[in-house]
């Protein structure tokens, strides 16, 4: 990684970027229907693939990319009418292959990858996954809308968490909401109050949370923030 970018130097056919889907952070088809990429590719390949794997086999479907490209641009992957994607139930794989096959001539050339998301549209307001430059942590879990002057607005500490978590959030309003999400996209709990009131409600609950990851998004007037939280078994 540099300047906060993960780059590929192409040196074999097929390079790729791969992430191995873990039972905490699990892939809902009929929730994440666009795989989106932002890239700059300074190869003259101008072809680029998105795979998945279940249990049983690799899947994946090809998009067009820019060829010597001096600029990051965003790639949009619909899989909405993927029956090969939105069937699956369990995702074990997800991989790009950038550039895809042949590189006569690419050899020793890099494409950078800004971010990656899933998302349930192709222009969603926060993302769902993207790549993480602080733990170079492909697809981890972060959001746009939690910055407040470079510093995250929203921190959720301990995490993953058991029966407690702290709530530090940047902010002076008193009249907040809170929902908490589940990664199939239903709301398990609602609390509206002030920041140490809404703390305090889903500490009250949290103890009935099934294992698994959560968003949390709190909303502050016009502005919202997520985080993600781990609940432990």
């Amino acid at each position: 990684t540099a300047d906060s970018k993960l780059n590929l130097q192409t040196v074999v056919a097929y390079n790729h970027i791969k992430y191995d889907v873990t039972s905490l952070d699990p892939i809902n088809t009929s929730l994440h229907k666009y795989a989106i990429i932002k890239l700059k590719n300074t190869t003259n390949q101008t072809q680029a693939a998105f795979y998945w794997h279940d249990y049983t086999a690799y899947n994946y479907v090809t998009f067009n990319i820019t060829a010597n490209d001096t600029n990051y641009k965003e790639y949009v992957i619909d899989l909405s009418g993927n029956t090969n994607w939105t069937s699956k139930s369990a995702i074990k794989i997800i991989r790009f292959d950038i550039p895809l096959g042949a590189i006569t001539g690419s050899v020793n050339k890099t494409v950078s990858i800004d971010y990656i998301k899933l998302a349930a549209s192709s222009s969603p307001a926060s993302p769902l996954m993207k790549f993480n430059e602080k733990k170079n942590n492909l697809l981890s879990f972060t959001e746009e809308n939690n910055k407040t002057e470079g510093r995250e607005s929203l921190i959720l500490y301990p995490n993953p968490v058991e029966n407690y978590v702290k709530i530090n959030l940047i902010t002076a309003d008193r009249n907040l909401k809170m929902k908490v999400i589940g990664m199939d996209g239903q709301v398990v709990f609602e609390s509206s109050g002030t920041h140490n009131e809404i703390n305090e409600s889903l500490n009250q609950r949290l103890f009935s949370f099934k294992p698994g990851v959560y968003v949390v998004n709190i909303k502050d007037g016009e502005n919202q923030y997520s985080q993600k939280i781990i609940k432990k078994e």
